[in-house]
């Protein structure tokens, strides 16, 4: 995509395929690699998020949007240019509420529901119809995280503060000490533009919402509106993971250009990136969703 803006000016320029530090050079090839440099290439950045007060913020958005998600080599490329990190932190944060802001309206609804209908999950636990073994798993597990999750604001906020740590424990991995600091900076700034996918949850939220209207119709009771109702069932919980999938793929992308790392190390990243998610997801979705229920059930078995 070309922009037609005057150049960025930085302290040092950066081999696009080897890193390798060119300041104070001025031949035409990496010493170090030999690639072919175009210097007043690489002199500006090339995002369009960058460039937002010239071409507007919403199309620097959506252009910035679509190459973390769908062009991430065109991304890497950013590596060898100027990256600022406070923009890519502005877009990590404005794409976290992209993500977040439809799914914590909806649970907030969802949970407003049940309270108005009196169904909250801890009072409707039968305890006598269990053996004694899942009453005790029931009620130290399931029953105050079936609280937490049913009590407005709750959940949202678990929502949010797991968005925040999906979208920046993989930076840890993009600023080994054998760069330069400047590389480094770089790496960790351009690792936040990975998170892009995550604007893409509403539309998950939207075909689940066409899944429930279209299953509270008659039209779910043919054979054919069964089908659509399964179809899209089955395309709203595997959004998610299609997006993590589409996710994990881009942020090993960026590290191993960012970092130059070798296949092995690659590969170990790629193992621990799923490790640190799940991790993530059980300290907020899970534990805080549970300690806030907990401590719900006592004030009410205090009253």
């Amino acid at each position: 995509m070309e922009l037609d803006l005057p150049p960025e000016t930085s302290e040092d320029l950066f081999c696009p395929q080897c890193g390798y530090n060119l300041r104070g050079l001025s031949s035409a090839n990496c010493p170090e690699c030999g690639l072919a440099l175009d210097r007043a290439d690489m002199l500006y950045s090339r995002l369009p998020w960058t460039h937002r007060q010239r071409i507007g913020y919403f199309r620097a958005y959506w252009r910035t949007l679509i190459l973390g998600t769908f062009k991430t080599p065109d991304l890497a490329n950013e590596l060898s240019r100027p990256v600022s990190f406070r923009d890519a932190q502005l877009f990590r944060f404005i794409t976290i509420a992209v993500g977040w802001v439809p799914l914590a309206i909806a649970s907030l609804i969802l949970a407003l529901v049940f309270q108005k209908q009196g169904t909250f999950i801890w009072s409707g636990i039968g305890m006598n119809a269990m053996s004694s073994s899942v009453n005790m798993f029931a009620l130290d597990v399931l029953w105050p995280l079936g609280a937490g999750i049913t009590v407005p604001g709750v959940f949202p906020l678990s929502l949010l503060m797991f968005l925040i740590l999906l979208s920046g424990v993989s930076s840890y991995f993009f600023h080994p000490r054998s760069m330069a600091p400047k590389l480094q900076n770089r790496g960790v700034a351009m690792s936040y533009y990975a998170c892009a996918a995550i604007a893409f949850l509403p539309v998950m939220l939207l075909i689940a919402g066409v899944a429930t209207a279209i299953a509270n119709t008659d039209f779910a009771d043919t054979s054919f509106g069964f089908t659509v109702t399964a179809i899209l069932g089955m395309l709203a919980g595997s959004a998610p993971l299609v997006l993590l999938f589409i996710w994990w793929v881009n942020t090993l992308r960026l590290y191993q250009r960012a970092t130059h790392a070798t296949w092995p190390r690659t590969t170990m990243v790629a193992a621990l990136l799923p490790v640190l998610w799940v991790f993530c997801g059980i300290i907020t979705l899970t534990f805080i969703t549970w300690a806030c229920g907990f401590l719900l059930l006592v004030v009410q078995s205090l009253r």
